[in-house]
Parts: structure tokens; C-alpha cells; sequence
């Protein structure tokens, strides 16, 4: 199986490239690939530009249809993928854990998207695609319906979810991830108030995220 990293682009809005913030002296990107080390026949890199990764010594790849998210970047692996399955997160996810990607890849071949369903929400960037979502995917970025989670809605496509007991065993799951990536967004949002470089829309977007009334959705970078 291909190890999959979603790269996007310059994170502007959050006012630094997050994929390049160090936590505990590597790179959110950098410690990504600590996870998958040794889970994934390759790992590969999507993102707006591969220069910036030639150093890690991984093989990196240009969005085929850009400007698309998250929806763009999984079309892109799994179309240069050398496997027929993909794993993918986000490179803005330094806290995700092998074990609960292991939980992913155990149940892989149950279906074209294996996804993990937890609390009601499906939670595409940690989640398996094989290269049967392709034609659906294009389709998709096409028609600039980026939501990766209507993908899982596509009736030719075999979806299985995996439920909150599949990461029990995990001490830290899926939303433990996601809690952590929440986080940082607003740790990186807090920094930017204190300096005075939000925007009115950007310091409304906080206000919302700190409050709990809007999330930050799967597919923005």
C-alpha cells in the first residue's frame, strides 16, 4: 500500500506554512512520515510544489488538476500511486498515531474507501482509497465538489466505516488526531490575533472555532 501525505499549499490564512511548524523539532510534515515508517511500500507527497520535499528523501508529486484541496490531492496520489491502495492524512496531522493507521490498514481490502466513522463523522484524511475511487474522483474535482466525504455517498463505490470500538485498543485514535489538528489551527489563529494580523473574516472564523459553532472542514488546508 501506498503511505499517502496530502500537501496542499502555503497555509496563508493561518499566517505560516503549518507544514513546515516544528513541534518538538521536526516539522508537522517530518513527523507524519515518522508514522508511516515501515507501515507503507511508498510514501508519496502531493503537494503545490515538490521542491520543498526532494530533501526528505521521499517522492513527491505536482497536483495533476490544481487548486482542488484535498479532493485534488487525493485524486493526484492515487492516480501516480504504484499501489492500488492508498492511505491518506493530511501533512497538518503531526499527532497521528501508527497504531490507529494500523487499525486502517488491517481492514483495507473490505472495501474501495475504508474510512473511520466516529461520533457520527467520517474522517476522509485518515482514512483507505483504492484506485476504484478514480473515475469518481475526477468526476468530482471536475465539477468542483471538493467535500471528499461525498465521494463515500457514491453509489458504485464499496464504502466500509470502521466504528469507534475498531480504535479502543488505540491510545490515540482517530479523534485524538483530530483534536490535536483542531488545536493547532487555533493555537496558529491566537498567534496571528495577538500580532494583529487577522482579518475581519479571519477573526469572525476564530471567534466560530473557539466557540464550537463551525469546525474546520477535512479538505481545507
Amino acid at each position: 500500500m501506498t503511505g499517502l501525505i496530502i500537501a496542499g499549499g502555503k497555509s496563508i490564512r493561518l499566517g505560516q506554512d503549518k507544514r513546515f511548524m516544528k513541534l518538538g523539532g521536526r516539522t508537522c510534515v517530518e513527523r507524519v512520515l515518522d508514522a508511516y515508517d515501515r507501515l507503507f511500500d511508498e510514501v508519496l507527497i502531493v503537494a503545490d510544489s515538490a521542491d520543498a520535499f526532494r530533501s526528505m528523501g521521499v517522492r513527491g508529486v505536482v497536483d495533476v488538476i490544481p487548486g482542488r484541496a484535498a479532493m485534488g490531492g487525493l485524486y493526484t496520489g492515487l492516480y501516480y500511486a504504484k499501489c492500488q491502495r492508498v492511505f491518506a492524512a493530511a501533512a497538518d496531522m503531526p499527532f497521528i498515531s501508527p497504531a490507529a493507521i494500523r487499525v486502517v490498514l488491517a481492514a483495507a481490502e473490505l472495501g474501495d474507501i475504508v474510512i473511520p466513522e466516529v461520533q457520527g463523522k467520517l474522517h476522509p484524511m485518515h482514512a483507505a482509497y483504492s484506485k476504484a475511487c478514480l473515475p469518481a474522483l475526477r468526476e468530482l474535482v471536475e465539477t468542483d465538489e471538493l467535500k471528499i466525504q461525498d465521494l463515500a455517498r457514491r453509489p458504485e463505490l464499496i464504502v466500509h466505516r470502521l466504528p469507534e470500538p475498531a480504535f479502543q485498543a488505540v491510545e490515540h485514535g482517530v479523534e485524538h488526531t483530530q483534536r490535536k489538528r483542531v488545536a493547532m489551527r487555533l493555537h496558529l489563529l491566537l498567534d496571528r490575533q495577538r500580532i494583529g494580523l487577522l482579518s475581519a473574516a479571519g477573526d469572525r472564523q476564530h471567534h466560530e472555532l473557539f466557540a464550537g459553532r463551525k469546525r474546520p472542514v477535512a479538505h481545507d488546508f
